[in-house]
């Protein structure tokens, strides 16, 4: 692969936030007015709002699919940054989503099984009373596992990776009066607070490891300046960029750490590769 191929242009999209917004809009109707309208106009109300917010997620899904696959191979990489949810000297942290050709199949699958499984659940689900609830959290599972996949970074991925667990936690434990079914939530629920433990860790080894180092001997962090910057204060600094114009500096966005290690006039492969803990 050329080098300039290595290097991920994005391509702005600026409606990929409706894939996983549609299920969340789904599983808030069924929260606030499911009961209602279980009550007003029977179950086909409940699984009608949650199938057709997931049809109308698989449509947008497919949109960006085949958008992906007419579009130039050094372009297959859509985002859609919404906003800033913190900004700390250097580090810009943003609420967005992206799309590489593996995410966009990730999507892909995630969109389509996840209505199929809704639809299934039309039967499996018929006689329960609290049919509402059920289809409240299968859409917010859906919403959570698109937060995973198409996060545009690691932060937003985070958010997902806890909307899993709690998901899980709310259908395993459904059926909530039986008490090995309760308990079974709860194991679910604790397991994913180890993996909650490693991914923060995972942070902290990240933003280290690209940003600055330890100094020899003593217990100070030191940013690596002309990589890294600043990364103490909350004034907003003038992002520097190499040669191929790839933007340096501490990032949590996949995109731009990506294109860190790819291009070489920032020796960031070389730093990694030298890397001890």
């Amino acid at each position: 692969m050329e080098h300039e191929q290595a290097i991920a242009n994005a391509i702005d999209v600026g409606w990929l936030w409706l894939i996983p917004a549609l299920p969340l809009l789904g599983s808030a109707i069924n929260a606030f007015l499911g009961p209602r309208l279980q009550k007003r106009y029977g179950k086909r109300a409940n699984h009608a709002i949650a199938i057709g917010a997931m049809g109308l997620s698989c449509l947008v899904a497919e949109v960006a699919f085949w958008k992906m696959i007419a579009a130039e191979p050094s372009g297959r990489f859509f985002e859609n940054q919404l906003w800033t949810m913190w900004q700390s000297g250097a580090l810009d942290v943003k609420l967005g989503f992206g799309l590489d050709p593996l995410g966009m199949v990730m999507t892909m699958i995630v969109t389509h099984v996840a209505t199929l499984i809704h639809v299934y659940s039309t039967g499996y689900m018929a006689d329960e009373p609290a049919y509402w609830r059920f289809f409240m959290w299968l859409n917010l599972f859906a919403f959570t596992m698109l937060l995973l996949v198409m996060g545009s970074n690691f932060v937003v991925m985070f958010f997902g990776w806890e909307g899993v667990g709690l998901c899980s936690y709310g259908l395993i434990g459904f059926w909530y009066e039986d008490l090995e079914k309760a308990k079974a939530a709860m194991k679910a629920f604790v397991v994913n607070r180890f993996g909650d433990f490693g991914f923060v860790i995972g942070h902290f080894v990240l933003f280290w490891s690209l940003s600055g180092s330890w100094a020899p001997e003593t217990n100070r962090y030191q940013p690596e300046r002309g990589l890294a910057g600043s990364v103490r204060g909350v004034a907003p600094e003038t992002p520097r960029t190499s040669a191929s114009g790839v933007q340096l500096g501490p990032t949590v966005e996949f995109r731009e750490l990506r294109n860190q290690v790819s291009d070489e006039s920032t020796g960031m492969a070389e730093r990694l590769k030298e890397m001890t803990f």
